[in-house]
């Protein structure tokens, strides 16, 4: 027996849920699958042995955010008692002490991988590229081709059934029915543009649609625009769309606000907010919305502040060698004393270097 478990409110990985359950039937293997609520991690991690018992042979963990080291050293594991894999996205931070824990524990921590690849199994079989495909193209990478009416009816309609019935939306990845997702898609549009921001690389618009409705509209626009963040009054709440979810959960916690419920998308998210939170959705907007973004960070514990900065920036290095930084890739990207300029683009890669690094930071904007 294989259990699977994944975040339940994210789309992309029941894709990836679907894939590693077809992987194994196709090896005779019976699988079961466990949908974790965003709200429930620290408990799921608590009790991961559960998920593991005698008729379970293997645990696979897809993309479940890691819990504080004092959590995870709290775990009721001997070493290697149970088969656990666990399988992160690039998009989430891992420590080597985090590495270190799970290994002590009997968990084996895979590769990180892009979103659209964190599945157990081969990606090189057709079927499954196809699969790949539809989930690439809705964890908001930006470097994606010209996408067809019918791909973005594919879309739609897997990001409606993924987000009304689960099972159903992984029973038919198991059939490869790509028909039944796209007899299930629509065209959706928001209504009216607020105002033109596309200057700020940012969309502002009214929408008399609500819930999974106004979701879908809105990652209609971002895969016409390619722009996010995306914001939405709809009918009944206030939508977010967003490519930097660690980074805006980082304002909602500072400003002390409170989002209804969120969806994720790989690399993005969708952030609801009630329709009485009209400032609460609007700060977070202008927070998140600058061209360039100010952190200060705190000396680093787990590396030396040189290699920190040589993530960053690049530079010399011991033996006359010289390392790439982020800034190869960005190079927007400025290096100050403590502080760190970065574009809006960059924020999360930062975020990620500065968190692997042990550092703590604040947000200056």
């Amino acid at each position: 027996m294989v259990t699977i478990a994944i975040l339940e409110n994210s789309v992309t990985d029941i894709i990836n849920a679907g894939l590693t359950k077809k992987y194994f039937m196709k090896n005779d293997v019976e699988t079961q699958i466990h949908f974790i609520n965003e709200n429930k991690i620290n408990h799921f991690w608590n009790n991961v042995k559960k998920y593991t018992n005698k008729n379970d042979d293997t645990l696979i963990i897809i993309n479940i955010p890691l819990p504080h080291n004092e959590t995870l050293q709290k775990l009721e594991l001997e070493p290697y008692e149970k088969t656990i894999f666990y399988l992160p996205s690039k998009k989430l931070s891992i420590t080597e002490s985090n590495k270190k824990i799970l290994f002590d524990k009997g968990i084996v921590t895979m590769k990180q991988r892009e979103n659209y690849k964190c599945f157990y199994g081969h990606y090189k079989r057709s079927i499954v590229n196809t699969w790949m495909k539809f989930c690439r193209l809705i964890s908001f990478e930006f470097n994606i081709p010209r996408i067809y009416k019918k791909t973005k009816l594919i879309l739609d309609g897997i990001i409606n059934i993924s987000l009304n019935n689960k099972e159903l939306a992984i029973e038919k990845i198991l059939e490869n029915d790509i028909s039944f997702f796209f007899d299930e898609g629509e065209f959706l549009s928001v209504d009216s543009k607020i105002r033109d921001c596309k200057k700020q690389g940012f969309l502002l618009f009214n929408s008399a649609y609500s819930g999974i409705s106004l979701l879908r509209a809105s990652i209609q626009e971002f895969l016409k625009t390619k722009l996010v963040p995306i914001g939405i009054k709809g009918e009944n709440e206030y939508l977010l769309l967003t490519s930097t979810p660690n980074f805006t959960n980082h304002i909602l916690h500072e400003c002390k606000f409170r989002d209804n419920f969120s969806i994720l998308f790989g690399n993005g998210a969708a952030i609801f907010f009630n329709e009485n939170d009209y400032d609460a959705f609007f700060i977070t907007i202008g927070k998140t919305t600058p061209i360039e973004i100010m952190i200060r960070y705190d000396e680093p514990t787990l590396v030396h502040e040189r290699t920190l900065k040589r993530r960053l920036i690049g530079g010399p290095g011991p033996e006359g060698r010289r390392y790439h930084g982020l800034n190869e890739k960005y190079p927007n990207l400025i290096v100050d004393g403590k502080y760190v300029v970065t574009p809006r683009n960059a924020i999360e890669e930062v975020i990620d270097i500065l968190t692997e690094s042990g550092s703590s930071y604040k947000i200056v904007i």
